[in-house]
C-alpha cells in the first residue's frame, strides 16, 4: 500500500508541475506588478491585456472615452512582444540572464518577468531592475474578447442572414470635381467587421513586420435592408454588387459623405501571424470597374 500511495503521490506531483508548464494562449488581463527589494506590489492604472498565440504576442490597451457616449470603447494594439510567449520557468534566460521569463503558467494565468533597459525615467518601472507582471483570464472584458472573436471567426460573415455581416475594406470616399464623382483613396487603411449587434473599425494598421491596430467597437442597428445606425448616425447602404456597397451619411458639417467599401479580410500578415485565418483580402487595382455609377 505504501508503494501504491508513493506512486500516486509522484503522479499527482507530476501532473501539478506539468499543469504549471503550459504555454499561455488566449487573452489575459494584467492584474498587478511586483519589483525587486522591498517595494510594494502595484496595481496598474491602465487596462492592459496580452493576446498570446503560437506565432505572436500582442499587447492591448483599452481607452474609454466617456465624452462620446455612443463609442463603446477603443483598443490600441501593439506587437511589442512580437515572439510567442512560451514557458521558460523563473530561471536566467539569454546570454546575460536578462531575457524575458514566462512561468507559473496553468492555462488560466501566467507571470512575465522582464529586465528594464528601455525606460530609464518611467514612474512605474524601475530602471535596470527585474519587473514581474501578473496576468489572468479572470475578469477579461467581454467586449475586448468580442473584437478578437470577430476577427477570427466572423470575417467571412453570414450573407444569407445579412449581407453586411463580415469583414470590409474602405476603398475611399467620393468627392465632386465639377459634375463628376471622383473616388479618392484615404490616407489610413480602414477595415470594418459587422455582427448582429456591434461593428468595429480596425485602422492605422502597420506592417509588414510590426502589427499596429486600433479597434473601435460600437453598437449597430439595422433599420431596414438598406439603412443602419452607426456612430449614432443613420447611414444609407447602396449595393453595387454582393461584395461592394456605398455608405452615405451626414458629416459634421451637414454635407453628405459617401464611402466605397469592398468585402475583405484583414491584411494577410495579420491573419497569418495572429488569427491563423486566410480570408480573401481586397487589393486596390486601377481602374476599378463599375464603381463610379
Amino acid at each position: 500500500m505504501k508503494k501504491i500511495a508513493l506512486f500516486l503521490g509522484v503522479c499527482l506531483a507530476s501532473v501539478m508541475v506539468s499543469a504549471q508548464n503550459v504555454n499561455p494562449r488566449g487573452l489575459f488581463r494584467w492584474t498587478k506588478v511586483s519589483f525587486e527589494g522591498n517595494r510594494k506590489d502595484a496595481v496598474p492604472e491602465i487596462e492592459q491585456y496580452k493576446y498570446c498565440t503560437d506565432k505572436s504576442t500582442l499587447q492591448l490597451v483599452v481607452r474609454r472615452d466617456v465624452t462620446v457616449p455612443h463609442v463603446d470603447f477603443q483598443v490600441s494594439v501593439l506587437q511589442n512582444d512580437a515572439k510567442p510567449f512560451n514557458y521558460t520557468g523563473d530561471v536566467p534566460m539569454g546570454v546575460d540572464g536578462k531575457d524575458i521569463r514566462v512561468y507559473d503558467c496553468d492555462g488560466k494565468s501566467f507571470n512575465l518577468k522582464w529586465y528594464n533597459t528601455i525606460m530609464p525615467h518611467d514612474a512605474l518601472f524601475p530602471y535596470k531592475e527585474f519587473i514581474t507582471e501578473y496576468y489572468t483570464k479572470d475578469g477579461v472584458d467581454a467586449r475586448v474578447a468580442r473584437c478578437f472573436e470577430l476577427c477570427k471567426q466572423n470575417l467571412k460573415g453570414n450573407p444569407k442572414k445579412n449581407k453586411l455581416y463580415g469583414g470590409w475594406f474602405r476603398v475611399g470616399s467620393f468627392t465632386k470635381i465639377g459634375d463628376i464623382d471622383v473616388l479618392m483613396t484615404c490616407p489610413n487603411d480602414m477595415y470594418k467587421v459587422y455582427d448582429e449587434d456591434v461593428y468595429f473599425h480596425a485602422y492605422n494598421i502597420g506592417g509588414p513586420y510590426q502589427i499596429r491596430m486600433y479597434f473601435v467597437l460600437r453598437p449597430v442597428k439595422y433599420k431596414g435592408a438598406n439603412v443602419t445606425e452607426e456612430f449614432g448616425t443613420d447611414c444609407t447602404i447602396t449595393w453595387v454588387d454582393d461584395d461592394t456597397y456605398k455608405l452615405s451619411y451626414k458629416g459634421e458639417d451637414g454635407a453628405t459623405v459617401t464611402e466605397l467599401w469592398k468585402r475583405s479580410g484583414l491584411p494577410t500578415y495579420i491573419q497569418e501571424k495572429v488569427f491563423d485565418t486566410n480570408f480573401p483580402v481586397f487589393e486596390l487595382k486601377n481602374p476599378i470597374r463599375n464603381m463610379f455609377r
